[in-house]
C-alpha cells in the first residue's frame, strides 16, 4: 500500500476513560477526513468534543464551531456531520446520529439529496432510523406529505463512502487523489474491521 493509501490507526475497543476516548474520536475524524481529501474536498475536517457531562462530539468541517458546508469541484456543496458518544458498560464509541447532505448552495434549503441516520430517536417516532430524503417531486406521486419530507428507507446504514462514489460517478465531483479508488476501498475496510470486533449480545441494543 502506497503512503498515501494509508489510513489511521483508529482501532478502539473499551475506553475506559474520557482522555481516550477524545483520542479514538479524534483517530475516527482523521480517518473521515482522509476519504473526503482524497475525493471531493480538501477542506479540513476533525472532531471536537461538546461541552457535556457526558462524552459526546461531532466529526464535521466547521466555521469556528458550528459544523459547515464543503464546497466541491463542481460547484455544489457537501455537509457531513457525525455525532459520537459512548455506550454500553464496556464505553464502546459509537455513532449516534450522522447527516450527509448533497447542497446547491451553502444555505440549508437548497438540499439535493440528504442522507440521514438517528441511532436513538425520541419516541414516537415512526421512520426507518436510517432514511433518505430527496428535494423533488415525481410527476407521478400523488401522496398528502411532500415528498422531500418523506424519510425513504436505506437499510441498515449509508457509508460515507458510497456517497463520495456517487458523487464522483454520477454528479460529476472531480476526484482530487488519482488513487482515491483505492482510499476509499482502504478507509472502508478499516469500518468493517472496526464493526467485526465488537461481539454485541443479540439483544442489546445499546
Amino acid at each position: 500500500m502506497t503512503p498515501r493509501s494509508r489510513v489511521s490507526p483508529y482501532s478502539p475497543g473499551s475506553l475506559d476513560s474520557d482522555a481516550k476516548a477524545e483520542r479514538t474520536a479524534r483517530e475516527f475524524g482523521e480517518l473521515m477526513a482522509r476519504a473526503i481529501n482524497a475525493t471531493v474536498s480538501p477542506a479540513p475536517v476533525k472532531f471536537l468534543q461538546t461541552d457535556r457531562d457526558d462524552f459526546e462530539g461531532f466529526v464535521a468541517h466547521v466555521d469556528g464551531k458550528t459544523p459547515a458546508p464543503m464546497q466541491l469541484g463542481n460547484g455544489h456543496y457537501l455537509f457531513v456531520y457525525h455525532r459520537l458518544g459512548l455506550r454500553r458498560p464496556e464505553r464502546y464509541l459509537t455513532t449516534l446520529e450522522y447527516a450527509y447532505w448533497y447542497q446547491a448552495q451553502t444555505p440549508e434549503d437548497s438540499w439535493i439529496v440528504r442522507y440521514e441516520y438517528q441511532r436513538e430517536p425520541v419516541a414516537p417516532y415512526r421512520y426507518p432510523r436510517c432514511h433518505v430524503h430527496v428535494n423533488a417531486v415525481p410527476m407521478t406521486y400523488q401522496g398528502e406529505k411532500p415528498f422531500p419530507d418523506l424519510h425513504l428507507p436505506a437499510g441498515s446504514r449509508v457509508t460515507l463512502e458510497s456517497v463520495l462514489r456517487h458523487l464522483i460517478e454520477e454528479h460529476g465531483v472531480p476526484p482530487l487523489s488519482p488513487n482515491w479508488e483505492e482510499i476509499l476501498s482502504a478507509t472502508e475496510a478499516a469500518f468493517v474491521k472496526i464493526q467485526n470486533k465488537r461481539v454485541l449480545a443479540p439483544l442489546d441494543s445499546n
